[in-house]
């Protein structure tokens, strides 16, 4: 069972869109910082999801930041940032 609660982060932790993934499906809150988890199409026309590291003091995202091939590898990455 997932411990993940979907949350809104702070203003300017997540600032425009990914080209790659544009469609957000949720942010969640870690210890130290947010995560943005969104889904896009590959360039085989795949589903691909991004999971974006943000923190509140920083601009962009930073080097946790990875990309899935399925929403449940990305989910299972961002429970174990959290």
């Amino acid at each position: 069972m997932s411990k993940l609660q979907p949350t809104t982060p702070p203003k300017g932790v997540f600032v425009g869109i990914n080209i790659m993934t544009p469609d957000v499906l949720g942010y969640y809150k870690l210890r130290s910082g947010y995560v943005e988890l969104s889904e896009g199409t590959g360039f085989q026309n795949g589903p691909i999801f991004g999971v974006t590291v943000g923190e509140e003091d920083e601009k962009g995202p930073d080097e946790r930041s990875e990309l899935f091939f399925s929403k449940q590898e990305a989910l299972s990455y961002i429970e174990s940032l959290s």
